[in-house]
């Protein structure tokens, strides 16, 4: 009798604190993918190169593993889409490895066509404000994590230039001595 009653209060503690723990996780999103994703604690290079109409980006940066188990990256595929335009899209290899609390530098490059990148500013003036979405989908030894992050900023205004003065010197094609 009393080990039947023990097995129930043992058995009622568990499932509350199951229950406990699923409600917790439910609401701490966050923290839960702390555990699945490493942390970007510092962008040590961002170079950017620009050939004919698009720009060459590459990034690298310091990811730390602050989950309680090895890591291992495969692979990043991105898309950014500005305003229901995609721009970037792209899939790249990362090789990543990280044992417990292991930090490691990770680089990763992007090609960002320049006239439709321009294009598609010019045909936002109209509008005060437009979407920023970045679709990305880490894959771990085979297994697909997708993140969609998504966001409503101000449509970029381009600079404005006036001429204020001009003035008229003096050319000579002569060589002067």
């Amino acid at each position: 009798m009393t080990l039947r009653i023990r097995f129930t209060y043992v058995l009622v503690i568990v499932l509350l604190g199951t229950i406990g723990l699923g409600i917790y996780l439910f609401i701490e999103k966050q923290k839960m993918l702390n555990l699945i994703l490493p942390e970007m604690t510092e962008i040590t290079l961002i170079k950017a190169d620009i050939h004919s109409d698009t720009i060459f980006i590459e990034v690298h940066a310091i990811v730390v593993n602050r989950a309680p188990f090895s890591m291992n990256i495969d692979s990043i595929v991105c898309d950014l889409t500005l305003g229901g335009t995609k721009l970037v899209s792209t899939s790249q290899y990362v090789g990543v490895r990280q044992l417990i609390g292991e930090s490691d530098t990770v680089m990763f490059s992007v090609k960002v066509p320049i006239s439709l990148t321009r294009n598609k500013i010019v045909s936002l003036q109209s509008q005060d404000s437009t979407g920023v979405t970045i679709d990305a989908t880490i894959i771990y030894s085979g297994y697909k994590l997708k993140l969609a992050k998504g966001k409503t900023i101000g449509v970029p205004v381009p600079p404005e230039l006036r001429v204020i003065k001009t003035e008229q010197k003096k050319l000579s094609l002569k060589r002067q001595l």
